[in-house]
């Protein structure tokens, strides 16, 4: 999700149309799997991600398909924000 063009302005809609067409452009000229992350309380990553999200890690959004498009930083290093957005994203690709 880091690697997808990150609109500095518009919606959750046009990360997820970029999410898509990315994907799309890759199953073009070879074979794509899909495999995102699934975050579980208390794992032995969470310490891991709640100090890479630093200042960031209190930033939580309630995102839609319509919301304003918060910076990349925020949304990916939030877990809460983060599997939303990848929720959205897979509703989109299917």
């Amino acid at each position: 999700m880091w690697t997808v063009h990150w609109p500095e302005k518009g919606t959750v809609k046009d990360y997820a149309d970029n999410f898509f067409g990315y994907i799309m452009a890759k199953a073009a000229h070879s074979d794509v799997y899909l495999t995102f992350d699934r975050y579980y309380d208390y794992s032995v990553k969470s310490v891991t991600r709640g100090a890479r999200a630093g200042k960031h890690a209190s930033r939580r959004h309630h995102l839609n398909l319509s919301s304003p498009l918060p910076p990349q930083k925020v949304v990916l290093t939030v877990n809460e924000s983060k599997i939303k957005l990848i929720d959205i994203c897979e509703v989109n690709i299917w």
